[in-house]
């Protein structure tokens, strides 16, 4: 209940009478008053009663309001104005409104501290241009002469604010800035960008699109192909054609993804988005703010070169110039308890710092939205984008980085971090106003949802990156140092407090690491969440999606034949992984005119990895290279320099790298040391349909003012938390690097060292080992009797041929067999893999060369028989399947155990017979046998099956040589029985 000491002066008797009677305060509670002083000719009323309450208004004139004020009086005055004027308003609206005016809420704030209200009385008054615009439309009872034009809600004064000049809090006086000011060189900024903001906002507006440039003059063909590559607007952004921002906002193409943001953005925790460069994590967060206004900060603009280097200045170089800040802590203090002065100084500084950058990227919000407005247009959904845009791509839209110069005024102007939160505090209720009153489509809430993110944190994390390495440490354990990213985080916590759903991404994260920096934060209470889902073009379940994000972009007329359908297939092979291969591509692809597009591919493998491809050999080519390509190579891109630093990083990754290449897909345990390999783009989080995600949640104890910290694992749907090395591009690459530089082992010397370290039925090292040398002999044309003896003195006539080793693929459509050159020295690959190891299906797959990897090697599952299996071709054109079994024993091995083992590679022993998993896989003896009786092989070869069974063992293992012989020799299949055992001398030494 009001008091009637809170009545405002308000002059006219009906708004004063609907006033009070909406704060249910009566005509006989009205304080008397001695005596009138100066009263205001009042006009004629309807009721002594109106009369009765002005002239004790009047009385009261001269009086400050007293302590007794509540600012309900306020809400309700605007009501009973409202009202006045021909609308209808709840207090709850008033309360928005008075939220929404900057000289409004700016009086408020000076009446509580000078407990005079009289300004605020006559300023109910002067908004009457300003209610007029938020009220709800007259009885048409009215005369016209009563209506009251609407005017933008910035408007501080009696005249419309121009769409060209904005009126902003008025510039400081003094060095000292409170909430109501911002320094004048602030204003000037803001001031600077308006005509290019005027600009931006206009609904026809659009970023500058890439057109096809040719240079010759176009067919009338190429002219229809040009036109329609023109009409899909991809960005033109740093001289290239931009697929990360194209289609921004547009989720129907991919409708996975919105089901991954409404798990990345929530209330009720912040998310760590953790996953390699180039998965989408950035995409997803420019789509979440496609979704819901909000700010993109990112730790540094290196690669994409996209965002605002304002974050990236701040903790390179301007926080460590700011009066009071140190680099380097020096030694805690000695005494047990005392306060850590100078660690808490760097940590107010930091926290000012960050709230610079923050009010600057407010202060330019505000600039657009009253630019919007000003403009008499509604805000649009599509409005969102453009901030989005414009926080991504500054230098593009104003032709300066308008969000790094401002917050460089804020810091030079010495704005205090108390300061900034205050005016932080009071645009962002500002902001919510604005949107709400002046939206085409208003939120369905009047709290609306706003979103922070920030990107690129692992670069917050390192300390190699000329950032401050013993600027912050842990107050409990002050030995213990920590990194930027924790102030970075104590800041966003303070945002959160704003109703803000927080996202942070980062390449390689280090979970423990950040954990320890939540841990060491005081007062939480929110849960940080860790996510790895973004999608990927990796599983068989997303090459529907990658095949879709393909056609986006080559045109239909260029699709219709089988060649094309081909390419389509080659690109989801050899792109496979992370969306910005992909992108990478086709954006490179679209440059060149989209002629020759297999050449094109092969050229752009080689560029990125120094491997040609040969899966597409069989087509003719024209003599022509591509040489100028967008992006750096891949093979130097990787940041394996920095990676290979760390203590135990280069024997991860020549491990992680060469088992890939030689085996197909290595997966590490998360608990690991895989964030190193996924921070250098080597490895990447794989989307598993069940995952582990850790929640560290705070509580307070009962009785007990120390926050108990109680961490947490749930189990949710699509977290994913295995990490492989296994994109075609990637291996090839991490090959390419290690193979040149010192001192890491080459290939060669890598499989020759795993023998003795990989022992057993998986990726066993032996096997490994023959594999390589079998590629390596077998690279270019060798005689087959040169190469291995057979066990009997009659060496078939096929077997004087010159081999070579391929591997084959059969064509979906016209089933033709395509045959691929794999010359592994000569850095010709039909396969990003060596080797796969494949189950039983996936095995009848490849032996009917229908597998998606077109590797020349696989490592069949146990129960087939053969450890390896491989296609040579003969100099006549035909081939021979070889099934190889590798025996490396240190003790002996007798003849008896080879003949057995010779034995079990005859194709009727396959799959131990039939009796290999019948219900599972009935038909698997069979499919086998018509997948090698398929093949091609010698006219002069007296079987079904063109197959050539080898044994292969160390020399000093071999014993009783001879028997084997004579059971080969009783064998129908004898000549095509082989021992090979001239691998090794007596010295051991494995190299050929």
């Amino acid at each position: 209940m009001l008091k009637p000491c809170d009545a405002l002066w308000v002059q006219d008797s009906k708004l004063l009478r609907q006033l009070l009677l909406s704060a249910n305060i009566k005509q006989d509670e009205c304080m008397p008053h001695a005596h009138l002083m100066d009263t205001p000719t009042v006009p004629d009323f309807e009721h002594d009663h109106d009369r009765q309450i002005a002239e004790n208004v009047a009385a009261y004139k001269n009086n400050s309001l007293g302590p007794g004020f509540s600012p309900m009086i306020l809400f309700t005055a605007l009501k009973a104005y409202a009202e006045y004027v021909g609308g209808e308003y709840t207090l709850t609206a008033c309360e928005e409104l008075l939220a929404g005016s900057v000289k409004l809420h700016e009086l408020l704030l000076a009446a509580f501290a000078t407990q005079s209200y009289r300004k605020l009385v006559d300023a109910v008054r002067e908004q009457h241009t300003l209610l007029a615009s938020h009220v709800k439309a007259r009885p048409e009872s009215k005369s016209s002469s009563d209506r009251v034009a609407a005017a933008p809600l910035l408007n501080l004064s009696d005249t419309e604010t121009a769409p060209s000049s904005l009126s902003l809090p008025p510039p400081a006086q003094t060095s000292i800035h409170t909430s109501n000011s911002i320094p004048s060189p602030a204003n000037e900024v803001i001031q600077r960008i308006l005509p290019s903001m005027s600009l931006f906002v206009a609904p026809e507006w659009e970023p500058e699109t890439w057109k096809p440039r040719r240079d010759d003059l176009p067919t009338d063909d190429q002219r229809e192909l040009d036109s329609w590559l023109q009409g899909l607007k991809i960005p033109w952004i740093n001289e290239k054609p931009n697929l990360l921002l194209h289609q921004l906002g547009n989720l129907q193409q991919d409708p996975q993804m919105n089901t991954r943001l409404s798990k990345i953005f929530t209330a009720a925790n912040a998310t760590f988005i953790v996953n390699t460069s180039g998965s989408g994590k950035t995409r997803h967060l420019l789509e979440g703010l496609c979704q819901e206004w909000g700010f993109y900060l990112c730790c540094t603009t290196i690669g994409d070169n996209i965002g605002s280097t304002d974050i990236m200045n701040c903790i390179t170089s301007r926080l460590e110039a700011m009066p009071g800040f140190q680099v380097d802590l020096g030694p805690p203090p000695s005494e047990p308890g005392a306060v850590d002065t100078q660690l808490m100084e760097n940590c107010r500084i930091a926290n000012e710092c960050f709230s610079q950058v923050f009010l600057a990227r407010l202060l330019v919000f505000r600039a657009f939205l009253d630019t919007i407005i000003g403009s008499r247009r509604k805000i649009t959904k599509e409005d969102k984008k453009r901030w989005v845009l414009l926080q991504v791509i500054p230098t593009t839209i104003l032709t300066t980085d308008v969000f790094d110069e401002l917050a460089q005024v804020l810091n030079l102007e010495g704005m205090t971090g108390a300061v900034c939160q205050e005016m932080i505090a009071r645009l962002l209720v500002e902001q919510d106003a604005l949107i709400l009153a002046h939206s085409e489509t208003p939120p369905s809430t009047k709290k609306m949802k706003l979103r922070c993110v920030l990107d690129e944190a692992q670069y917050a994390t390192s300390v190699d990156r000329g950032l401050p390495r013993h600027a912050f440490r842990s107050s409990a354990n002050p030995s213990q140092f920590r990194t930027v990213l924790r102030e970075l985080i104590v800041f966003l916590q303070y945002l959160m407090t704003k109703r803000m759903e927080v996202a942070i991404a980062g390449t390689g994260v280090d979970e423990e690491q950040v954990e320890a920096t939540l841990h060491s934060i005081i007062g939480k209470n929110k849960l940080f969440r860790w996510t790895t889902h973004t999608g990927s073009f990796n599983e068989e379940q997303s090459r529907d999606l990658q095949v879709a994000y393909i056609h986006r972009y080559i045109p239909p007329q260029l699709l219709q034949t089988a060649r094309q359908q081909r390419l389509i297939e080659r690109m989801t092979c050899w792109l496979e992984g992370r969306f910005r291969f992909t992108a990478m591509f086709i954006a490179d692809l679209l440059q060149s005119d989209l002629r020759h597009p297999h050449q094109f591919l092969d050229d752009w493998v080689a560029y990125h990895t120094t491997f040609r491809p040969t899966d597409a050999s069989d087509l003719t080519y024209p003599d022509r290279m591509y040489e100028s390509f967008s992006n750096e190579p891949l093979h130097t891109q990787l940041a394996l320099e920095r990676f290979l630093s760390k203590q135990g990083a280069a024997s991860l990754l020549v491990n992680a790298v060469y088992d890939s290449l030689l085996r197909g897909k290595i997966t590490l345990n998360i608990e690991g040391r895989d964030h190193t390999l996924v921070e250098a783009g080597l490895g990447h989080y794989r989307d598993t349909p069940v995952d582990r995600v850790k929640m560290l949640e705070f509580s307070m104890l009962p009785g007990n003012n120390r926050a108990r910290k109680k961490l947490t694992n749930n189990v949710i749907e699509n977290m994913p938390t295995t990490c492989c090395v296994s994109e075609p591009l990637v291996v090839l690459a991490a090959t390419s690097f290690l193979d040149r530089t010192s001192p890491f082992d080459t290939l060669w010397q890598h499989v020759t060292r795993s023998i003795d370290k990989l022992k057993g039925s998986e990726n066993n090292g032996f096997e490994t080992y023959i594999s390589f040398l079998m590629a390596d002999v077998f690279a270019e044309p060798a005689p087959l009797n040169k190469i291995f003896e057979f066990p009997h003195s009659q060496v078939p006539k096929w077997a004087e041929q010159k081999a070579r080793l391929v591997s084959l693929s059969r064509d979906p459509r016209s089933n033709g067999l395509s045959v691929q050159e794999f010359n592994w020295p000569g850095a010709a690959v039909s396969s990003s893999h060596f080797g796969v190891e494949l189950g039983p299906l996936d095995t009848i797959e490849w032996l009917n060369h229908r597998h998606r990897y077109s590797s020349p090697f696989v490592f069949p599952d146990n129960n087939m028989g053969p450890d390896v299996l491989f296609v040579l071709q003969l100099e006549d054109g035909t081939f021979i399947w070889v099934a190889l079994q590798a025996k490396y024993h240190k003790n002996p091995i007798y003849g008896k155990n080879l003949a057995k083992a010779v034995r079990t590679m005859a194709p009727d022993k396959y799959w131990n017979g039939a009796h290999f998993a019948p219900d599972k896989y009935p038909t698997i003896v069979a499919d086998t046998l018509a997948g090698l009786k398929a093949l091609p092989g010698p006219s002069d070869m007296d079987t079904s099956y063109p197959l050539l069974r080898v044994v292969v063992a160390t020399r000093d293992s071999l014993v009783g040589i001879s028997e084997l012989n004579r059971i080969a020799e009783k064998n129908p299949l004898r000549q095509r029985t082989t021992v090979f055992a001239e691998l090794a001398t007596s010295s051991g030494d494995m190299r050929p």
